[in-house]
């Protein structure tokens, strides 16, 4: 969609998107594995019935967001993959908004963008509601390490297409894998620790 010459660059960002929104389903992954463990443990053993079922119900939430996973990250890959190629559109300026100083603010999205993004992931973006409200009903749903990732962005067609519009859209050419944020993240809390 670009010149030869942005192909590398334009692919990197990709890839890096792809990579951002796999790691939020490996998240849930990983924390629903961990909720799994729990039922083996010392902890669930004394917990009450109440607690017990509670925990069900947090496990039993993630399988909705799980089946719709795949289907919501192809839509906003494409998606990205179409904002990647955005930017190599001479005529830009023509699609976004800009504040009094002349500052680009978003990127004018077709409602077809919106609606379709919605289509895919709407039914995800409700199931996540459902799975943080359930986990934090449980006080053993809340044991696991591992934090679950923020998925509020699509908790409706509203919030979801103002942040295509807000944060997905404005920054296309993502070019720093998530894992290497994190990565560094961790590496600054450690220095931090022994500071």
């Amino acid at each position: 969609c670009c010149t030869p010459s942005m192909e590398v660059a334009q692919q990197l960002a990709f890839d890096c998107r792809r990579e951002e929104f796999e790691n939020k389903v490996a998240m849930l992954r990983d924390y629903l594995a961990q909720l799994n463990d729990i039922r083996s443990s010392e902890v669930y053993v004394r917990a009450s019935d109440l607690e017990k079922a509670l925990l069900e119900r947090a496990q039993f939430a993630f399988g909705p967001v799980l089946r719709h996973a795949a289907g919501c990250t192809r839509a906003l890959l494409t998606f990205a993959a179409g904002m990647i190629c955005f930017g190599c559109d001479p005529e830009w300026h023509e699609y976004v908004w800009r504040d009094a100083s002349g500052r680009v603010t978003g990127v004018k999205i077709d409602g077809e963008s919106c609606i379709y993004v919605d289509q895919h992931c709407g039914a995800f973006g409700r199931a996540a509601i459902v799975l943080v409200a359930s986990v934090m009903e449980s006080s053993l749903a809340k044991v696991p390490t591992t934090a679950l990732p923020d998925l509020s962005m699509l908790r409706d067609r509203e919030t979801a297409c103002a942040w295509l519009r807000g944060s997905l859209a404005m920054r296309p050419l993502l070019s720093f894998p998530p894992s290497a944020l994190v990565a560094r993240a961790g590496a600054a809390r450690r220095l931090n620790a022994s500071a």
